[in-house]
């Protein structure tokens, strides 16, 4: 579930988007260690937030989540990506099509809470690296931080791109309930600018909704 307010200031700008969104907890939420090739036995932990992220530290894997190379950062993930998946199944409570790993969040391991920002990088299983410090990928840190007890019930954090610098802040409201499992919903806030805008006009076009060649 996700619930987005936009807010703009007088003069017509974005400024914070907060965004509500209901991450699993108990029961949803993985520790294992897996054999990656080239890097060794490696802690992940897996969680949802939107989608399943497998979770790992950059030392674990011998790499800097800021000052490494992103071609470095990315083949790791993918391997990391490739071994989390050969070793686990994944099965969401009430939809199977979210039944599997979507990407791997590769984090500077400061979970406990501070008023300094923890760093991450959000890989996908193409390589594709997310250039902000990743909603749903930030949603699931927030569950195993909870999971901890490495944040509390209305504590803020910033989560924060190793690369690009870009953040997010990230609070958990409450808990909650997905089905049987335990649950809470946090807040996701970051920023958002206007880039443009188009106007698309329909008109009574005989392909007008589309057509197909066989």
């Amino acid at each position: 579930m996700v619930s987005i307010s936009i807010l703009q200031n007088e003069h017509n700008v974005l400024s914070e988007i907060p965004m509500r969104l209901r991450s699993l907890l108990v029961g949803r939420i993985l520790y294992v260690e897996v054999e990656v090739p080239d890097y060794g036995k490696v802690s992940v932990d897996v969680s949802y937030g939107g989608s399943f992220f497998a979770i790992v530290r950059d030392s674990d894997l011998g790499i800097n989540v800021s000052t490494s190379p992103v071609n470095v950062i990315s083949k790791a993930a993918s391997a990391v990506f490739d071994a989390v998946r050969g070793t686990i199944t994944i099965r969401h409570p009430s939809n199977d099509d979210l039944s599997f790993i979507c990407g791997v969040v590769i984090t500077d391991g400061n979970d406990e809470w501070s008023e300094q920002p923890t760093l991450n990088i959000s890989v996908f299983g193409d390589e594709k690296i997310d250039r902000s410090p990743c909603g749903s990928g930030l949603t699931s840190r927030l569950a195993v931080q909870y999971h901890k007890r490495q944040i509390s019930i209305g504590q803020k954090r910033v989560f924060q791109n190793g690369k690009t610098g870009s953040q997010f802040t990230g609070t958990v409201l409450r808990e909650s309930t997905v089905g049987k499992h335990k649950g809470i919903v946090v807040e996701v806030k970051g920023r958002g600018h206007f880039c443009g805008e188009a106007t698309f006009i329909r008109e009574a076009d005989v392909f007008g909704e589309g057509f197909l060649i066989k």
